[in-house]
């Protein structure tokens, strides 16, 4: 397999192009004054590295490790040919021969890289058919190299479209963020007002609840021999004797709002008359009971 057709390719693409154990050969730009402004220089060392084997890998769609060793073979087969005296040549790179044990390199007239190279396009190289058996059904027809753009060179449409979709992407998932925020935002504001309108539909409203009962029962009839009405409380205020009179009901007490002259209001309980033997110590308890801080006393 000829590789010397890949060199001028991988020369235009990175300027350099290092051939191990041969020495390396760069693109250099000359001076101002020089009739050509880009010329080849060969050095004989250079840093050994797998770019030109990867490059060649990926013209003809096999491994690294395949092209090196296609790279080390051919270098050996060109210094074969330089130890016997003979001449190398390089196709549209230059020539090589070995004086007095020495490597020297004598590049192609009129190289005009500044013609052959062009910022942002596309050089369409040329290659012969490959030589080994596996690629015998793939004839190679072409390769393209993209060179290395100015930075002076416009930015081109592909990178137009590129910062496009990304602004759009960013637009996209700015709205979406906002959006969701608002979403989020809503759904609290309706969870606030649907659990206070749980909470008060559970609160009765005032002209729900059912009156107080301020029937006011007239005065008893005199106390027979059998029964005894005893005092708890006393109010000059009717809608506070009946609210104390409700409360005591609920409770279960069987008790009596009566009232004379409807000035004072009594809260009274009608009990058997035999609490007359014991009627201090009866009295005493309804006091504790009913009334701690008054007096409990039985009506005559």
């Amino acid at each position: 397999m000829d590789l010397g057709q890949y060199i001028l390719g991988f020369l235009l693409k990175n300027r350099y192009c290092y051939l191990p154990g041969i020495g390396n050969i760069d693109i250099v730009k000359q001076d101002a004054n020089a009739a050509e402004r880009y010329a080849f220089r060969f050095t004989p060392i250079g840093t050994i590295e797998d770019d030109f084997a990867a490059y060649i890998a990926t013209i003809n769609n096999f491994s690294i490790a395949k092209a090196a060793n296609l790279i080390r073979d051919y270098c050996q087969e060109m210094k074969g040919h330089l130890q016997a005296g003979e001449t190398y040549t390089i196709d549209q790179v230059g020539t090589l021969t070995l004086v007095n044990g020495r490597t020297q390199f004598q590049p192609v007239d009129n190289f005009r890289f500044d013609k052959i190279y062009q910022p942002g396009k596309m050089i369409q190289l040329q290659f012969k058919e490959a030589e080994h058996k596996e690629d015998d059904q793939k004839p190679k027809e072409s390769y393209y190299v993209k060179t290395k753009p100015d930075r002076n060179t416009p930015l081109n449409t592909a990178n137009l479209i590129r910062a496009g979709v990304l602004l759009g992407l960013v637009a996209v998932l700015g709205i979406g963020g906002y959006l969701s925020y608002r979403f989020y935002k809503q759904y609290t504001e309706n969870k606030q007002v649907q659990e206070q309108q749980s909470l008060n539909s559970n609160v009765l409203p005032a002209d729900s609840l059912p009156p107080a009962d301020t029937t006011v029962t007239p005065v008893a009839p005199p106390v027979t021999a059998t029964t005894l009405n005893v005092v708890l409380q006393q109010y000059n205020d009717l809608p506070a004797a009946s609210k104390r009179y409700n409360q005591l009901k609920s409770f279960g007490n069987e008790i009596t709002l009566t009232t004379k002259d409807s000035v004072q209001y009594s809260i009274e309980m009608n009990l058997p008359a035999t609490i007359l033997a014991d009627s201090v110590k009866v009295l005493d308890s309804l006091k504790k009971q009913f009334n701690p801080k008054g007096t409990v006393f039985i009506r005559r």
